[in-house]
């Protein structure tokens, strides 16, 4: 500006521009790299003054994830603090992935987004999200490992005494297909459905899907979930991956749903459904692959009852005593009926394109009724529940319909 004015202090500047009736100015404007940095740092040093670090809740691979208060409200939240100084391209992008899905997801069953930023000077990224006081449900299956009051291992006592025999177990159950539902709808694969990534509120009764960090969308408009779109990924937690995730290295909205039904079969019997023998993943993957190879050429009743199939091949005899298990505890360990409304042998024994979508369980006779129920005990919706009951409903017919089925069924409660 000097240079253009033939000026040669602020003060001449000044009066030049006075004279040219120019009163409002910057002597040293600045770049918009220079307005980003300034507004980044006086967010981050806001949202650091906004919420107090309480107590460490648990580390990982990945971060820290902390317990925080909002100061302005007292409320709780959970942080999590992953440093990206040493994050991999592909970490970084996945990490990214994962704040933009959960800033456009709003759904009562999946944990949302609170807020989310980058310490760039001390290379950690943030991630806030609602506290869910219930912890995860791998917790309860630890909890019920526990000895009893006697000192007697829960393996080894009656089934009827199991301590994971909760009463929201169905509800758990039905509102992570609630969730994964909605997912799949949106053409978004989870991946890594496990009983960590689940987590209870207060009081248990509310069940909330968390950690998309491995998420993959599928290919194509959709709509979704179809029964052929699929994407090339490998396996992720191979305890409750999908044989033929382990056998093709390709995963579908089906592969989500074996992830669940393993989950679940774990908390019903308080055993894994892979043989605990297995010490690493690539025996475990083996194992698997060779699952995919007999449930492809069996039917539910063959693979249960553990006899020959029209080649002759016979299914894993660990796989036919895991079934075993379930049939003996799943009328036991709950009210609920997951041998027949939960489909868990169904989700488990079918060649992975046979397997029933989460929004097909969903409406069975009488799972949606205590899907509801659960919803307005928990009060997890945003909307009221009758407006959340429409969307619900709707979101049942899409999905059924790209998966090939029937909607006709679906109550209108």
């Amino acid at each position: 500006v000097g240079s253009e004015l033939c000026a040669s202090s602020d003060d001449q500047i000044r009066l030049l521009l006075k004279e040219r009736g120019i009163r409002e100015y910057l002597l040293h404007p600045l770049s918009l790299e220079d307005v980003r940095r300034t507004a980044e740092a006086a967010l981050q040093r806001r949202w650091a003054e906004e919420f107090l670090v309480c107590e460490t809740l648990g580390r990982g691979s990945s971060g820290v994830v902390h317990r925080v208060k909002r100061l302005r409200d007292g409320r709780m939240f959970a942080m999590k603090e992953v440093p990206t100084r040493l994050l991999r391209e592909k970490d970084r992008q996945s990490l990214l992935q994962e704040v933009a899905l959960m800033q456009k997801l709003e759904w009562p069953t999946i944990v949302s987004l609170t807020t989310a930023w980058e310490n760039r000077q001390q290379r950690l990224h943030y991630m806030v999200m609602p506290f869910m006081e219930g912890g995860s449900l791998k917790s309860r299956i630890s909890q019920a490992l526990l000895p009893d009051a006697e000192g007697m291992d829960p393996l080894t006592r009656s089934t009827s005494s199991f301590s994971i025999r909760e009463k929201h177990l169905g509800a758990w159950y039905l509102q992570c297909l609630h969730g994964m539902a909605y997912l799949h709808l949106q053409g978004v694969l989870h991946r890594d459905i496990k009983p960590d990534n689940l987590l209870l509120g207060q009081g248990g009764v509310c069940l909330q899907i968390c950690d998309l960090g491995s998420a993959m969308r599928l290919p194509g408009k959709g709509p979704h979930p179809r029964k052929d779109a699929s994407v090339e990924a490998p396996i992720t937690t191979p305890l409750y991956s999908a044989p033929e995730v382990a056998k093709w290295q390709r995963t579908s909205a089906a592969s989500d749903m074996w992830s669940v039904g393993a989950t679940f079969y774990e908390a019903i019997t308080l055993q894994t459904l892979a043989p605990p023998r297995f010490g690493g993943p690539q025996e475990l993957g083996s194992w698997l692959a060779s699952l995919a190879d007999s449930l492809s050429v069996q039917s539910i009743s063959t693979v249960a009852t553990g006899s020959p199939s029209s080649s002759g091949e016979l299914p894993s005899d660990d796989f036919r005593k895991a079934l075993e298990a379930l049939e003996l505890t799943a009328g036991i360990a709950t009210d609920y009926d997951f041998r027949g409304q939960g489909k868990l042998e169904e989700i488990l024994c079918v060649p992975f394109d046979q397997r029933p979508c989460a929004a097909a369980i969903l409406a069975e006779r009488g799972n949606l009724s205590m899907l509801r129920s659960s919803l307005v005990v928990s009060k997890s919706t945003s909307s009221d529940v009758q407006t959340h009951w429409k969307e619900t409903n709707r979101m049942l017919r899409k999905s059924m319909a790209a998966s090939g089925l029937s909607s006709s069924f679906v109550q209108q409660l």
